[in-house]
C-alpha cells in the first residue's frame, strides 16, 4: 500500500485474457461522446490516483471504488484525452502522459499551482458534482 501509483488502467487487446484480481471496464455509447480511451486516460492520472490513495484501505480495487471515481462529463477537455490516450498506446512519449495531466486538471476545474493542488483536489473532488 505504499506504492506511488495505487491504481493502474491499460488497453487489453482483442484476444488476449488478463489474469489474477483485475477489473474490466466497458464502454458503451453514451450520451457524453466517452469512451475506452477517455477512462484509459484520466484513470491513469495523477487525480485519480491520489483519490484512490485517500478513500481505499487496501491493495485490492473495488469495482464500487472505481464507480465512484468521478467524471467530469462536461467538460470538453475529455475528447482531447481520449486522442491523447490513443497516441499514447502508439507513440509511448511521456510528454503525451503530462498533456493528459495537464487537461484532466483542466477538466475538473483544479489550478495547477504546486502550493495549491492537494487542498483544491480535496474541496473540488469532494464537493463538486459532476
Amino acid at each position: 500500500m505504499n506504492k506511488e501509483r495505487r491504481v493502474t488502467f491499460a488497453l487489453c487487446p482483442k484476444n488476449y485474457v488478463l489474469g489474477n484480481s483485475c477489473n474490466f471496464i466497458s464502454v458503451r455509447e453514451n450520451p457524453y461522446g466517452i469512451d475506452i480511451y477517455t477512462l484509459l486516460g484520466l484513470f491513469n492520472t495523477k487525480i485519480i490516483n491520489w483519490l484512490f490513495k485517500l478513500t481505499s484501505s487496501n491493495n485490492y480495487v473495488n469495482n464500487y471504488e472505481i464507480d465512484c471515481f468521478p467524471i467530469p462529463v462536461k467538460a470538453p477537455e475529455l475528447k482531447k484525452i481520449s486522442l491523447l490516450a490513443k497516441s499514447f498506446l502508439d507513440k509511448q512519449n511521456d510528454a503525451i502522459l503530462e498533456e493528459i495531466e495537464q487537461l484532466a486538471y483542466k477538466a475538473y476545474g483544479i489550478s495547477i499551482s504546486k502550493a495549491e493542488q492537494e487542498m483544491e483536489l480535496m474541496c473540488i473532488l469532494f464537493m463538486k458534482e459532476y
